[in-house]
């Protein structure tokens, strides 16, 4: 934050200062470390105007996402849940045989359970 109040041509207020340091971050867009930079800015300055030594002009915005912006990284893709792996539970270990019926107890074998048989 220091190097971007200390540029030739300083911030003159909330929105300047953190649009500089998005630019200082711009190689990593939703990076937690930007996000945390700009969190930690806003609070500060949040703190400084509501005790009176910045001006209202320093009042930085409610919505920080434009500022801390969105990963270009793909997100992990996970194998779903098929409706015969809820209905059967034929992959998540629940039994056919009738002794080890009771002992199943995932949500589609307690539904279609009725008692002990």
């Amino acid at each position: 934050m220091l190097g971007a109040v200390a540029a030739v041509a300083p911030p003159q207020n909330a929105k300047q200062l953190l649009e500089t340091l998005a630019r200082i971050w711009a190689d990593k867009p939703g990076g937690r470390t930007r996000q945390i930079q700009i969190q930690s800015t806003a609070a500060l300055l949040r703190c400084a105007v509501a005790e009176r030594r910045l001006g209202e002009d320093w009042e930085p915005p409610q919505d920080l996402a434009v500022f801390a912006g969105r990963s270009r990284a793909a997100k992990a893709i996970t194998t779903p849940l098929e409706v015969e792996h809820i209905l059967f539970g034929r992959s998540y270990g629940v039994s056919t045989r009738p002794r080890a019926k009771n002992w199943c107890r995932t949500p589609a074998a307690m539904a279609t359970h009725t008692g002990p048989t």
